[in-house]
């Protein structure tokens, strides 16, 4: 059996060691919080680099969609443009040839009527000089 002063160093030394437990284990969760919070913390700062490479990618893309956006409405717009400044050229050409061809069917029209007139001329000359020789040979008859 243990004597009084036995069984007080026993119990004071249970207490100690029993404070040291609860010491280690409060020094034991505080590493572990401490850990939890730098692994959180870490966690953080590599999902903000994650999001911000995200955000930048998600930007750059974002910019190449407009500016592939802008260059082919611009394309669209030129070719419009083309297309009409063709259209116009195609116009004005066949004006210019409906304008030629106006003016040749003019000239030929002229030309027919003029043949016509010499055609005429050469008729009514023909029959003057019909009536002049009928008149020599009733006036050389009488």
């Amino acid at each position: 059996m243990k004597s009084f002063g036995q069984l007080s160093e026993d119990i004071e030394e249970r207490r100690a060691a029993a404070k040291q437990r609860l010491k280690d284990q409060e020094s034991t969760l505080k590493m572990k919080g401490a850990a939890v919070n730098q692994a959180a913390m870490e966690r953080d700062a590599k999902n903000k680099e994650r999001n911000a490479s995200l955000n930048q990618a998600s930007q750059q893309r974002d910019a190449d969609a407009k500016a592939r956006k802008k260059a082919a409405f611009q394309a669209r717009q030129d070719s419009e443009a083309e297309a009409k400044a063709d259209a116009e050229r195609k116009a004005q050409l066949k004006a210019e040839i409906r304008a030629e061809i106006e003016a040749d069917r003019a000239e030929k029209q002229q030309e027919r009527e003029g043949k016509k007139k010499d055609q005429e001329k050469e008729k009514v000359e023909q029959i003057k000089q019909m009536r002049r020789e009928k008149v020599k040979t009733v006036i050389n008859n009488q």
